[in-house]
């Protein structure tokens, strides 16, 4: 009596399996539409700090945050989502997270700092004729020292590459 044997057609590795399968969007999402691509939506809508509810189903709440978005990056207020509007969302979604806090008069920001106040001085840095223009990225480099230490050289300012006080006065920074 002859055993069966099995023949493999095919392997499948476990990596192939344990990775997400990225399907760009290719049609229109807009208002009646539901399911996994509106989720996807609303998900990242929510990560950009949008008020919505993340249920899988185009509504007026969610046409409302896309006309948001739209007019906060200078895109068609259309309500409808276009290939291009869910690139821009992803796009926005990968930015850094660049915290928001404040900080109090007294404040010393130096390098390996991070956040508004470091994209304030950057800012302010390039409008100030930083040659060459700095990252406006939140993040205190290598770069911004140098920057900072000509700046503060250009303006009889001691050049330690610490914004403080006088620093923050001179680049014109006065409400963070």
């Amino acid at each position: 009596m002859k055993g069966k044997r099995s023949l493999v057609k095919g392997f499948v590795t476990p990596k192939v399996l344990s990775e997400p399968v990225v399907q760009p969007v290719d049609n229109i999402i807009q208002k009646g539409d539901m399911g996994s691509d509106v989720a996807v939506l609303q998900k990242m809508l929510h990560d950009l700090d949008f008020k919505i509810t993340v249920d899988g189903i185009f509504g007026n709440e969610t046409e409302g945050c896309i006309k948001q978005f739209q007019q906060k990056n200078s895109l068609p207020i259309t309500g409808i989502v276009t290939p291009e509007v869910f690139g821009a969302i992803q796009e926005e979604v990968s930015l850094p997270k660049v915290s928001g806090k404040k900080f109090t008069t007294g404040s010393y920001i130096r390098k390996a700092d991070s956040g508004n106040a470091v994209l304030l001085i950057q800012q302010a840095l390039n409008a100030k004729g930083a040659n060459p223009k700095v990252n406006e990225d939140g993040v205190f480099s290598n770069s911004i020292l140098k920057a900072v230490k000509t700046f503060q050289q250009q303006n009889n300012l001691d050049a330690d590459g610490i914004v403080g006080p006088k620093t923050f006065a001179a680049l014109g920074i006065t409400n963070v």
